[in-house]
């Protein structure tokens, strides 16, 4: 683990960071986005590009699949899809302070600026990659977005405009995701639901509200499940308690996330009580694991935080099993590989069992507020509300074999 001691936002908080090697790109409170290059052999990035357009703090910032584009969403309302220009050598950005501001050098152009009936931009995720023979695969490449305006929007990047917006969220919607399948959006709010929204077939892409999740199971075990979970038939007893935390939680970032290959969606920002920690609906923060054929419980709950849970990316890789397969706690036969960020925490998993592979703290001195892996699975980002960003690199072999 290595902290960056680098001027990231002149000292501004970091609100987000993404990977698409050799590029990295974070956004922060001082309206800008930076684009870096990282160094594998020394553990480094060097400043390639400063985006200067949005007017109020960047909340998120994401790469298409392919990396050709990048995506923000600001406090002003608008998210900007930027692409990397072919021209080479260096300047200054319009606007810039020459005596203080370091060139860019790399040059990147506004495609198209997405305007809408929308407030403070909080995530965006971008559409899946078609899947090869699927005839009702997304045919053109869509974001969504999440905004205070309590509604998320999917947007046509290639025409940049707005397609739909999901309604339903009585408060803000702090993550949305969409499933690597195409089929599910998932948003997550502070009015203590999550909001699963499911395509309709053919061809139009729309979307229409498939299940509200706000009541929670109470099993017996405060640590999750011990018996291995079909990802395609889950039974519980259900005992009616909220599942989310309010919106008294310290951050403006619920980013949950769905698993490689779609058959999971771990929720963050949740909230257990168990009677049998010594007190009554003695409360624990959690991270709740969705099976996709069961979308209306959770399956299971990730070991309780200190403090409450914000993000959950995926290390983008499956890997070889490392247990018997009676031993495992979803039926797949592969393992996938994952952190969870709380306010304070970085805590690592992978999909055979509830706990943590690795638990990192005292990495920074405010609040957590991002994370993102590299393709390769090597590299693992940290973004915080101090200003600066956290490298968690890995072997090649740490997480096993790749199938």
């Amino acid at each position: 683990v290595k902290t960056g001691e680098i001027s990231w936002h002149n000292s501004d908080p970091l609100y987000s960071v993404d990977i698409h090697l050799p590029r990295i790109a974070t956004a922060g409170g001082d309206n800008e986005i930076k684009v870096w290059e990282w160094n594998t052999k020394e553990i480094s990035v060097k400043h390639l590009a400063s985006l200067k357009r949005h007017t109020k703090a960047v909340n998120v910032v994401r790469f298409s699949p392919d990396g050709s584009l990048l995506a923000s969403g600001s406090d002003d309302g608008l998210i900007i899809i930027w692409q990397r220009s072919e021209s080479s050598g260096s300047s200054m950005v319009f606007g810039s302070d020459p005596d203080t501001d370091v060139e860019n050098v790399e040059n990147w152009t506004v495609v198209h600026t997405l305007r809408g009936p929308l407030e403070d931009i909080y995530d965006l995720c971008w559409s899946p990659p078609p899947t090869e023979g699927d005839p009702d695969a997304i045919d053109t490449l869509c974001l969504v977005s999440s905004s205070t305006n309590n509604t998320s929007v999917i947007w046509d990047v290639a025409k940049g405009k707005s397609l739909q917006q999901l309604e339903g969220h009585t408060h803000y919607v702090q993550g949305v995701t969409w499933d690597p399948m195409g089929t599910f959006i998932a948003s997550l709010g502070n009015d203590r639901t999550c909001r699963i929204f499911s395509r309709g077939k053919g061809k139009k892409l729309f979307f229409s509200l498939f299940r509200t999740i706000k009541s929670k199971i109470q099993d017996e075990n405060p640590m999750g499940t011990d018996a291995m979970v079909d990802v395609g038939q889950v039974e519980k007893k259900i005992s009616k308690r909220k599942l989310f935390a309010d919106e008294n939680i310290a951050s403006f970032f619920r980013r949950l996330a769905w698993s490689p290959d779609g058959s999971l969606l771990f929720a963050p920002s949740g909230i257990y009580q168990n009677s049998g920690l010594g007190t009554d609906n003695a409360e624990m923060y959690t991270t709740y694991v969705f099976a996709r054929n069961s979308l209306k419980d959770p399956v299971v709950h990730l070991p309780g935080t200190k403090k409450p849970t914000i993000c959950v990316r995926f290390n983008p890789n499956r890997y070889q099993s490392r247990v018997p397969e009676d031993k495992r706690i979803f039926a797949l036969p592969y393992r996938m590989v994952y952190a969870v960020a709380s306010l304070d925490t970085v805590l690592i998993y992978d999909t055979e069992g509830v706990y943590p592979l690795a638990i990192l703290e005292q990495l920074h001195y405010a609040e957590l507020t991002d994370l993102s892996w590299s393709a390769d699975g090597g590299l693992l980002m940290v973004s915080s509300k101090d200003g600066y960003c956290s490298f968690i690199t890995f072997d090649e072999l740490e997480f096993g074999a790749k199938i």
